[in-house]
């Protein structure tokens, strides 16, 4: 079971001026960050590609659909990468509290039937994924739920995510937050998760490789979204803001990531589109986790 959160170095500086690799890759149509430039530190956090690395952007509201859950019951999780349960937990520098898998790839859960949730509505916050634990993915925290996913890991990357609001916020953060880490997460999620236009890929799989930076582990990127908001959301496509709490309360960062739904499961849709994105100081109209 999980002991009492133990809070990381006091020392570090805060995630959003301390991680490096984070500017990789761009981000949503609508906006996005994830500056090609190699390492840069990134006060504009932008999810919405692969890479959300640094954490400063703002939200925005759009649309229609009746989602439909599909992260249900009774099928079991499965997990191939390694060993089950937890350690005891940490907590990021804001003291919210961090799970610590023993499978560094992150432990998935049980899942059950949500039930009937309303259809979105823009400008309605959508109800909270189920079951949330935020876990520890090497250098990195990702969201875990026992409602919409995810329901199995494969390599280093995180599926069954369902095809709902909850699941496309889930796993907005989630694929943004594997590609934080090393550049093979960069290239395995540019392969599998981030649908791009070719040459847009190869300019940032490119770029990657001449910083020859392997690894943008820095053991500082332990900040999550503490809340987000869809923008827009059909079945085949989605806008979810995230919000990241800024050192002396009040404030908050704003990320954004465009989702595609796919055979696979969502995917973020990569773009040199970017906008700048406001702080907020209110967090009314978002969902927390």
């Amino acid at each position: 079971m999980k002991d009492s959160p133990t809070p990381p170095d006091s020392d570090a500086p805060g995630w959003l001026d301390s991680h490096p690799k984070a500017k990789w890759l761009a981000t949503s149509r609508t906006t996005g960050y994830f500056s090609a430039a190699v390492v840069v530190l990134v006060v504009v956090l932008v999810l919405i590609i692969v890479v959300l690395g640094r954490g400063d952007d703002a939200p925005s509201a759009e649309p229609p659909s009746t989602p439909t859950a599909t992260a249900t019951t009774s099928a079991p999780p499965t997990d191939s990468n390694g060993p089950g349960g937890f350690g005891p937990s940490i907590a990021d520098p804001f003291g919210r509290e961090i799970s610590v898998p023993l499978n560094d790839q992150g432990q998935v859960l049980p899942q059950t039937d949500p039930g009937q949730r309303p259809a979105f509505t823009a400008g309605t916050p959508v109800p909270a994924p189920e079951g949330i634990t935020w876990q520890r993915i090497g250098a990195t925290v990702a969201p875990f739920s026992t409602s919409d996913g995810p329901t199995r890991i494969e390599g280093r990357l995180a599926y069954g995510f369902s095809r709902t609001p909850q699941g496309a916020a889930l796993a907005g953060w989630q694929i943004t937050a594997r590609t934080m880490r090393s550049g093979d997460d960069v290239r395995e999620a540019y392969e599998r998760q981030i649908v791009a236009d070719p040459a847009f890929a190869q300019a940032q799989l490119a770029a990657l490789a001449a910083s020859g930076d392997a690894d943008f582990r820095t053991g500082r990127a332990l900040v999550f979204p503490e809340a987000f908001k869809i923008t827009s959301y059909t079945d085949d496509f989605a806008i979810v803001q995230y919000a990241f709490p800024i050192s002396g309360g009040g404030r908050w960062n704003v990320g954004q990531s465009s989702l595609v739904w796919t055979e696979d499961g969502w995917k973020i849709r990569a773009s040199d589109i970017r906008a700048a994105q406001p702080q907020i100081s209110t967090l009314n109209g978002w969902t927390r986790w």
